[in-house]
C-alpha cells in the first residue's frame, strides 16, 4: 500500500532529474510504500524517453504524465497532487538530491505527532556545485539567515512563517489540498508561499524536520539572481493583491527607495557577475544587495503597473 507519493515537477532538466531518481531509488522507506511521481511541463531535452525508461527497469513506483504544452510550476504541482495516490505527499523540486532517509524522516515526523493538520519542512543541507565565489557566499549568508528568521516565526506562530513553505522538501497529508486548497496556476512564482499562507489560515502548522534533507544543483551566479529576483518581485506584488497585508518585501532588508543609479545597475550587474564567478573578486555587500533590491523592485513596478492599467479600463 502506497503511504507517501513523491511529487516532482520537472522541465527541461533530464539529467539531473536522473540523479534525482537515483538517489530517490534508494531510500530506507520501505520500497513498497512509496512512489514517485513526476509531473513533466512539456520538456524537449529527451526527458519523456529518459523517465519511461527508469519507469519500466525500476523497482520504485514511478507514475509519469507529460503536459502537452508548458503551462508552469503551479500546474504541474497540480498535476502530481492529481495523480498521487499516498496518504501523504512531498514535494521536492527536481534538482532536488534527497538524503536516503529523507522519505523516512518525513513519515516519521508525520506519525509522531499523529497525522494531524500539519506541514513538515525539511532543510536544503548544502549544494552540489563547485565552491561558491564571493557572491555565492553571501547568498549562502543570507540563506541562513532567512532560515533562522522562518524558524523564529514557526516558533512564534506568525503568519510570515509561511514565507518558509519551500516546495522542494516539505509534506502535507493529501487530505489537505482539497476543496480549492491547491497551487494557483497564474502564479509563476510564489505559487508554494500562496498556499502555505491560506493553508496556515485554515489552522495548518508549519513545523521543522532539520533531519529531512536534500542537496541541491543551486548555481550562485549574480547574472542567474537577476532574473529571479525580477520574478520574486513580480509575484511578491500579485501575492500581496491576493492576501492584503502580507509583505514578502518586508523578509528582505534592502536599502528601499529608488537610487540614480538605477539606470546602470543592469550593466554594473553583469559586470559584478563575470569578475565575481570568473575571477572571485569581492564585491561590498551592499552593492550586491542593491543589485538585486534594483531587480525584486523592477519587478513589482512592473505587476502595479499591469493592475494599476487594469483599474483605468
Amino acid at each position: 500500500m502506497i503511504e507517501i507519493s513523491l511529487c516532482v515537477p520537472t522541465y527541461n532538466r533530464k539529467d539531473i532529474l536522473a540523479e534525482m531518481l537515483d538517489a530517490l531509488e534508494e531510500q530506507t522507506y520501505p520500497r513498497e510504500k512509496y512512489q514517485i511521481v513526476i509531473a513533466d511541463d512539456a520538456s524537449t531535452d529527451g526527458t519523456p524517453e529518459m523517465v519511461k525508461g527508469r519507469v519500466r527497469s525500476s523497482e520504485c513506483a514511478i507514475k509519469y504524465i507529460r503536459h502537452a504544452r508548458n503551462s508552469g510550476v503551479a500546474a504541474a504541482r497540480n498535476t502530481t497532487v492529481r495523480n498521487a495516490d499516498g496518504r501523504v505527499l512531498l514535494f521536492l523540486d527536481d534538482d532536488s538530491l534527497a538524503d536516503n532517509k529523507l522519505v523516512e524522516t518525513h513519515m516519521n515526523a508525520h506519525a509522531e505527532r499523529g497525522f494531524r493538520d500539519i506541514a513538515v519542512l525539511g532543510v536544503d543541507a548544502g549544494r552540489l556545485e563547485a565552491e561558491p565565489g564571493p557572491f555565492g557566499r553571501y547568498i549562502e549568508r543570507r540563506a541562513e539567515n532567512f532560515s533562522g528568521k522562518i524558524d523564529e516565526y514557526i516558533s512564534n506562530g506568525d503568519e510570515r512563517a509561511c514565507f518558509g513553505f519551500v516546495t522542494m522538501n516539505l509534506s502535507v497529508k493529501r487530505e489537505l489540498l482539497s476543496g480549492g486548497y491547491v497551487f494557483d496556476e497564474r502564479f509563476k512564482y510564489c505559487e508554494d508561499t500562496d498556499l502555505g499562507y491560506r493553508l496556515m489560515r485554515r489552522g495548518v502548522k508549519l513545523v521543522r524536520e532539520k533531519r529531512a534533507k536534500v542537496f541541491n544543483y543551486h548555481p550562485l551566479v549574480l547574472e542567474d539572481y537577476a532574473g529571479l529576483y525580477r520574478a520574486r518581485g513580480y509575484y511578491s506584488a500579485l501575492l500581496e493583491k491576493k492576501h492584503p497585508g502580507i509583505r514578502e518585501a518586508e523578509l528582505f532588508p534592502f536599502r528601499r527607495g529608488r537610487s540614480p543609479l538605477d539606470a546602470v545597475y543592469p550593466l554594473v550587474g553583469k559586470a559584478v557577475s563575470i569578475m565575481d564567478y570568473a575571477l572571485q573578486v569581492p564585491f561590498p555587500e551592499w552593492l550586491y544587495e542593491r543589485i538585486l533590491y534594483f531587480y525584486f523592485d523592477s519587478g513589482r513596478r512592473k505587476a502595479l503597473r499591469i493592475r494599476d492599467d487594469e483599474k483605468r479600463r
